[in-house]
C-alpha cells in the first residue's frame, strides 16, 4: 500500500505544478510588433489629435520576391510620438513630440498592435534637399 500512497502524492504534485490553462490553449495573445518604413501621408482629424499614418512598408529580407506596401495605421489620443535627432534611425535619439509634427516623406519606426492601432511613433524628419550650386561666371 505504500506504492499506491507515493504514486497518488507523486501524481498529485504534478498536478500542482503544471500551470496548464485547459481554456486558453490554442489562443495565442498577438503581441505589439514594430514596423519601419516611409511615411506617404499624414491625416489628421480635425481639432483632435487623432487620425491616421499611411506608411510604405518595407520587404521582410526572408522573401527576396516582396515589394514594398502601403499600409495604413490608426492612431489615437494615447498613442505617445517621438522626434529622433540623428543620421541613422536606430542610433538617434529623441524627445517627446505630437501628432501635428509629423510629416510626409520622414522615416518612422511605428509600434502597432493586432488592430493596426500605433502606440508609439518614433520618427525623422525628412532630408532637405540640396541646393544645386550656381555655375561661376
Amino acid at each position: 500500500m505504500s506504492w499506491l500512497r507515493n504514486l497518488s502524492v507523486l501524481a498529485l504534485a504534478l498536478l500542482l505544478t503544471n500551470p496548464a490553462d485547459a481554456a486558453g490553449k490554442g489562443k495565442k495573445k498577438k503581441k505589439d510588433h514594430t514596423v519601419q518604413g516611409t511615411i506617404v501621408e499624414v491625416k489628421k482629424d480635425d481639432g483632435k489629435d487623432t487620425g491616421s499614418l499611411v506608411v510604405k512598408v518595407a520587404p521582410g529580407k526572408k522573401d527576396p520576391n516582396a515589394t514594398a506596401a502601403e499600409k495604413t495605421f490608426k492612431v489615437s489620443d494615447s498613442t505617445k510620438f517621438e522626434k529622433l535627432a540623428g543620421k541613422k534611425l536606430k542610433k538617434a535619439t529623441g524627445t517627446p513630440s505630437k501628432f501635428s509634427e509629423v510629416t510626409k516623406g520622414g522615416s518612422a519606426v511605428l509600434t502597432v498592435n493586432a488592430k493596426d492601432e500605433v502606440s508609439e511613433v518614433k520618427f525623422l524628419a525628412p532630408k532637405k534637399a540640396k541646393k544645386a550650386k550656381k555655375p561661376k561666371k
